[in-house]
């Protein structure tokens, strides 16, 4: 299922599945995948994670490192000090990936931050795709009977 990364590669960037992973999926069918996980506290500013969230995600990390290797293809943990969007250029850079797969997030900080690490890695020439992996539809997808976003 993964090969090493070179020509056609993807690096499947921050969601923590193995299955159910749409974005993780995609990227192993059409060639070989770099599973990717970026901290970096510099992005959390005020919403940094407290201590049991910070302890969840650390289990949450060595399991799926540990199922990831099961499958022949480590996890590469970063942790970055100044931004994702360095470090995930500098990983793109130095392993050759084509692409970057990920799935969304949707909270308001997430979805700039997302928009504009995407813009950054097409700018660059860098395919970026994302994917809908806790969603039926995206919520800009659903309206109301009058064609209205849904309010509340």
């Amino acid at each position: 299922m993964f090969d090493e990364v070179g020509a056609r590669s993807s690096a499947a960037w921050r969601d923590l599945r193995v299955d159910d992973n749409p974005a993780l999926a995609t990227a192993a069918k059409e060639g070989s995948v770099l599973p990717l996980f970026i901290w970096c506290p510099a992005d959390y500013e005020q919403y940094y994670p407290g201590r049991c969230s910070r302890w969840w995600l650390k289990q949450s990390l060595t399991h799926l490192g540990k199922s990831l290797e099961s499958l022949g293809c480590p996890l590469v943990l970063i942790h970055a000090k100044d931004s994702t969007l360095a470090a995930l250029l500098e990983c793109v850079h130095s392993t050759g990936a084509t692409r970057v797969v990920y799935n969304c997030l949707y909270d308001p900080i997430s979805l700039v931050h997302d928009n504009k690490i995407e813009n950054e890695l097409s700018a660059l020439g860098i395919s970026a795709q994302s994917f809908s992996g806790d969603l039926l539809y995206e919520p800009w997808e659903v309206y109301d009977e009058n064609g209205q976003a849904f309010t509340t």
